[in-house]
């Protein structure tokens, strides 16, 4: 099956191993811009936080989205491209349950980013989960166990 091409915006020529490096090094930048503003508001312009994160999670509900005319040129191209990769399906922008970042996601049921930390208190609460079960299961049979040479 092959996948749909999309419709995107670069300085580079054409269908390139360039152009498509600049679409994701723009993508990244957005996504890592609206990351970092959520955690350091005091280095951005006051109004960043709010209007990036509304359009994000506006593009993540499926809405079209307009920014405001204090964004850049580029800074437009990129989020059309971002709601271009989006629309197409291929990809699926979530915001991580853990740390509360944006990231895009290759599975519509993923929601943990790809960050160290996050995958470790996935992998933290997994364990916790199964070893809640486990301990359930053993109990379950030691009761058995005592029922039995009861009898």
């Amino acid at each position: 099956m092959t996948r749909p091409t999309i419709k995107v915006r670069t300085v580079a020529d054409g269908p390139s191993e360039q152009a498509e490096k600049e679409v994701w090094a723009g993508v990244r930048s957005i996504l890592g811009n609206a990351t970092l503003s959520r955690l350091h508001p005091e280095h951005y312009p006051p109004g960043f936080q709010e209007e990036i994160h509304s359009a994000l999670t506006a593009l993540r509900d499926g809405h079209d989205v307009l920014l405001s005319k204090r964004f850049t040129q580029a800074a437009f191209d990129t989020f059309t491209n971002l709601r271009n990769i989006v629309a197409s399906g291929q990809r699926h922008l979530r915001e991580c349950r853990r740390c509360h970042g944006w990231f895009l996601a290759d599975h519509q049921k993923r929601v943990t980013c790809d960050s160290v930390t996050c995958q470790r208190k996935d992998v933290a609460v997994r364990k916790a989960k199964r070893d809640k079960k486990v301990k359930a299961i053993d109990k379950y049979w030691k009761l058995a166990v005592r029922r039995v040479r009861a009898l």
